[in-house]
């Protein structure tokens, strides 16, 4: 299901599948939150605004497992999501700021289910990102 889907969404699926980081703490990461194997969650985005993650337990490291290291080493490299000034993982491409989640749902999952036939796609879109 993964390959079928755009970047970012398919790095921000996986992110979600691999992690259990809740879409708030996935739209705030940054590139600078993810090293030594690990991803440690050092903000939330909510309604497009940057805060400190809900318990300080979410502030220990995420283990990221090799698979995901792989995933995000490929979207890290691809040419269309370079690296922006505020080191944000995944952005906008208009405004350069943390992506719209809510966008993001509607736009390229919900439209990925209908094209590319990707049965339980709104699973993942209600359940994962919503």
């Amino acid at each position: 299901m993964l390959d079928k889907l755009p970047e970012p969404t398919r790095t921000i699926c996986a992110v979600a599948a691999f992690t259990g980081l809740t879409r708030s703490e996935i739209q705030a990461l940054k590139w600078s939150d993810y090293e030594d194997g690990e991803i440690k969650v050092q903000r939330k985005v909510v309604n497009g605004v940057v805060g400190a993650p809900k318990t300080a337990a979410r502030e220990a490291g995420v283990p990221v497992p090799p698979l995901l290291r792989q995933i995000l080493a490929k979207y890290k490299t691809n040419k269309s999501f370079p690296p922006v000034a505020d080191d944000w993982m995944f952005y906008g491409q208009k405004e350069k700021k943390p992506i719209n989640m809510d966008n993001l749902s509607r736009r390229e999952i919900l439209n990925s289910s209908m094209v590319g036939g990707l049965a339980g796609t709104r699973f993942v879109a209600d359940s994962v990102l919503g």
